[in-house]
């Protein structure tokens, strides 16, 4: 070969092959000529600084050095990616729409265009989620008892072409408010009570609440209409029943 001979310097010491292997590039010792021996991937260096160096073949032997910088462009071959697989968030019943809900986060390692995330995938007349922000946010007063639980699947993707596109699932709860009153099976009862006897269970009465938890739960008792203290009523399993003898 009579042209000069062109290698790279390996930095800090490191041989030519070591810095061929960090770097993907080969060069031909005849031509000059830098070529890559791998796929480069711009996420993992964005920049490769390489020194060439000519020498020729006199005595005695001179050589001179170039300094090569390689940018890797960037293409869309990332996808974006949530945080977490699965969010799960709540919010109370009977507030005004608009109020935030979730903060969804998704990121693409790419570059402008095909690293710009967008989100979508909700629609309906419950919630809406912010294409540029990723915050989803209740679109009307939502009612614990008429659903309290909303399953969703949301997306985000790039501006590449053609775009990336990943999922993820969001559970919102509904949580209760005290806002149903019990109400009872009947407004009414009529009962017919045998005289001279105690203790008699007359009858069970039983009232529901729509509301969940502490909400819900009921006791009983006696406000009016016994002032001898004829009767009694569990608070708890509403048994009314007799505590003396009634006489007619």
């Amino acid at each position: 070969c009579l042209d000069p001979a062109w290698q790279l310097r390996a930095t800090e010491a490191e041989s030519i092959q070591s810095q061929q292997r960090l770097t993907g590039v080969s060069y031909c010792s005849c031509t000059g000529a830098l070529t890559t021996v791998r796929a480069l991937d711009r996420e993992e260096v964005s920049r490769h600084n390489l020194t060439v160096v000519a020498t020729d073949h006199g005595s005695p032997r001179r050589s001179a050095t170039q300094l090569l910088t390689v940018h890797v462009l960037d293409v869309n071959d990332e996808m974006p990616t949530f945080q977490r697989n699965h969010y799960e968030a709540s919010v109370a019943e009977n507030l005004p729409p608009g109020v935030p809900v979730l903060q969804l986060l998704a990121t693409d390692r790419d570059l402008e265009a095909n690293g710009q995330v967008s989100y979508g995938g909700i629609s309906g007349e419950d919630f809406s989620l912010d294409p540029t922000t990723g915050l989803i946010s209740t679109r009307r007063s939502l009612d614990h008892e008429e659903q309290a639980e909303h399953l969703l699947t949301v997306y985000a993707h790039d501006g590449g072409g053609p775009p990336y596109q990943t999922k993820a699932s969001v559970r919102i709860l509904v949580a209760d408010e005290n806002d149903n009153a019990p109400a009872f099976q009947s407004d009414t009862y009529a009962l017919e009570v045998p005289e001279n006897q105690s203790h008699v269970e007359l009858i069970t009465v039983c009232a529901t609440d729509r509301d969940a938890g502490e909400n819900s739960r009921l006791s009983y008792q006696l406000t009016a209409g016994d002032p001898e203290k004829d009767f009694a009523l569990n608070p708890v399993s509403g048994k009314l029943y007799t505590t003396q003898g009634l006489d007619r």
